[in-house]
């Protein structure tokens, strides 16, 4: 709940993905191997179309449930009430029973999980929020029963003690239902320990469904609908008082005439939607939650402001908490996050405390400045955000919803201790920050063609799940294929600036004459050479398509960790085909010393030879892990 989710996928050429990197400053985290080879023929792993997750997939590479904070009434799902201040994976295991994860809702007292087209739910569960039958409260996942048994569900979201999904373009809800927020009509008031079918959306396809404290709403047909309680008109039709235990169209007479809705969050006593690129809100507004530059309520859609930073922006996804509410907006073709309401603690994220009835710009980190933001989730207090697989928290942190390992608030975006422990080197998928606890499906990204006992896949999973790059654009790796030097310096480029997108190119100061402004990683290129790491011959020539050697690229890795750094002296005693003089053999010999490669099984390195895209991932993967440079 209170969660909005854009997919994210910006391909570059080659394949590639802006993302975020974490350098570890510790030890490394294993042994090198003995050698760079392959210890298994390559004919062992065709390069055909694979199933994403194979049935011989060992459990902990699947996509997992991790969770944080608040674990009163088992609502981490980890088996335990232990309030946990730093990540732990749902149920206790790698997945839940070996099935792989696909998203997380929180609510006050509960959690669902969305796995492998089935709901998971566990916390307390004493009005069948849970919807296994029971009213009994769990720490671990169970099986949600009934009218989902048989169907492949699409989407779960969680309220206050009531729970709901979307499996088939139809809606169920269950659980709690004293104000109607099941949507059974006005004929069925009771609780439902099992899922029921939300009746008044018959015969309309649902595309999406959200489920606030005490109301809950969906899209279906281009339309708004909402059902539950209405005390401050969250429902949006006009009426304020009575729980409206039908569903019930919200009005399109307004600001919503003729626009076509796209996505609807249920808030507190408050609600939210998009429509054809704009925000729109409706319901209590005590603290300028609706973000129209008041604090007056209204049982109808109003517009959120739409002059000052949200000028010329194109409001993507909305998300409204308890009393403040955030939006994912395109402005000059990058997604930011912006937030409107209550700021006691910090929540809107602009660096202050001060409340805002109109949108403000939340203040990314400056590696994040110009990332496109996938998702922002959020409630009591506490706002999160997903991007390039990893979570940045701001507001209240108490009992631990950053995931920092401490209680400390932010007042601007925080990233959390995501690459350590069990989110160890794993990009975060989805996410759902209420009640309290903040909760992420992660995965370390697989590839068709990278089987899961290929001998490089963790280097390759790390390589993606670090953003470095997403593959190309028909899905694949390709793990044996030789790196260009364009792509090379992409990767050098990403690898050593963290989420910060590639450099423009000026066409008047480029330093190679093959490479031109027009070229996606032209700035890479001239990135390099700005800062020492590659050298301009005599001919002005990078030669971008030519593929990468070994030698060049272990000088790239050597100089991009010591800028401004001569070269290592070459002794010529580590392999036999890296003799003193020889082009790069100092930095060669440094790899070596570190750790990072140890060459081949015969004792030669193979300077000249080109870099496989295994290869380069592992090269890099070792490199992340220096504890020196």
């Amino acid at each position: 709940m209170r969660t909005t989710l854009i997919t994210l996928r910006t391909l570059a050429m080659g394949g590639l993905l802006l993302a975020q990197l974490g350098s570890a400053a510790g030890a490394m985290a294993a042994p090198a191997p003995a050698a760079d080879l392959r210890s298994t023929a390559l004919a062992a792993f065709p390069s055909s179309v694979l199933a994403d997750y194979p049935p011989d997939t060992p459990d902990n590479d699947l996509p997992v449930g991790v969770a944080w904070g608040y674990n009163l009434y088992g609502r981490l799902g980890d088996g335990t009430q232990t309030t946990r201040l730093a990540p732990v994976l749902v149920n206790g295991d790698s997945t839940l029973g070996g099935i792989e994860v696909n998203s997380i809702s929180n609510g006050r007292t509960h959690a669902c999980g969305l796995a492998a087209g089935d709901v998971y739910c566990w916390g307390w569960g004493v009005h069948g929020e849970l919807g296994d039958g029971d009213v009994q409260s769990r720490t671990a996942p169970v099986l949600v029963a009934g009218l989902l048994a048989d169907k492949q569900v699409t989407a779960v979201s969680v309220g206050d003690q009531f729970s709901c999904a979307l499996a088939e373009a139809q809606a169920y809800c269950w659980g709690d239902n004293t104000y109607g927020q099941l949507g059974t009509g006005p004929f069925h008031k009771e609780n439902s320990i099992l899922p029921a079918w939300v009746s008044g959306l018959s015969g309309r396809k649902v595309s999406s469904i959200d489920a606030g404290a005490f109301h809950a709403c969906a899209v279906a047909d281009g339309k708004a609908f909402c059902w539950g309680h209405n005390d401050s008109g969250q429902i949006g039709n006009g009426v304020t008082g009575d729980p409206e235990y039908a569903v019930s169209p919200v009005t399109t007479t307004g600001v919503l005439k003729g626009r076509t809705v796209t996505s609807v969050s249920a808030g507190w006593d408050d609600t939210c939607a998009t429509a054809d690129g704009q925000a729109f809100c409706w319901g209590y507004n005590g603290r300028g939650q609706l973000g129209n530059n008041s604090i007056m309520p209204s049982s109808v859609p109003v517009s959120v402001y739409p002059a000052g930073v949200l000028a010329n922006a194109t409001v993507d996804s909305v998300a409204a908490g308890s009393a403040a509410t955030c939006a994912v907006a395109t402005k000059s073709t990058i997604r930011q996050v912006y937030c409107w309401g209550r700021n006691a603690s910090g929540e809107l994220g602009n660096g202050t405390n001060t409340e805002s009835h109109v949108p403000v710009l939340v203040i990314l980190p400056p590696a994040l400045a110009k990332v496109s933001v996938a998702t922002v989730s959020g409630e009591d207090g506490t706002n999160c955000l997903l991007v390039t697989g990893k979570v940045y928290c701001w507001g209240s942190n108490v009992f631990g919803r950053f995931g920092t390992g401490n209680e400390d608030g932010s007042t601007v975006p925080l990233a959390p201790a995501s690459s350590t422990g069990v989110l160890s080197d794993r990009q975060m998928l989805s996410l759902s920050a209420h009640g309290y606890t903040t909760g992420v499906a992660a995965s370390l990204p697989s590839y068709p063609d990278v089987p899961a006992a290929y001998p490089f896949v963790d280097d390759i999973g790390w390589l993606a799940g670090s953003g470095i790059t997403q593959g190309y654009d028909d899905g694949s790796f390709k793990p044996t294929a030789n790196t260009q030097r364009q792509a090379m310096a992409a990767f050098v480029f990403r690898f050593t600036n963290p989420g910060v997108p590639l450099p423009k190119c000026a066409a008047g100061t480029r330093k190679y004459l093959d490479v031109p402004a027009s070229n996606i990683f032209c700035g890479a290129v001239e990135w390099l050479v700005a800062n020492g790491i590659a050298t301009v011959p005599a001919d002005q020539k990078f030669r971008p398509v030519v593929e990468t050697t070994r030698g060049v690229m272990a000088s790239w890795i050597y100089r991009a960790w010591h800028p401004g750094v001569a070269d290592q002296v070459c002794t010529g005693v580590t392999f036999s085909d890296v003799p003193p003089g020889s082009d790069n053999c100092g930095n060669i010999e440094w790899l070596a010393r570190v750790g990072v490669a140890n060459g081949y099984e015969d004792g030669t390195f193979k300077p000249t030879a080109s870099v496989h895209r295994d290869a380069m991932a592992a090269f890099l993967h070792r490199a992340r892990d220096l504890s020196t440079h």
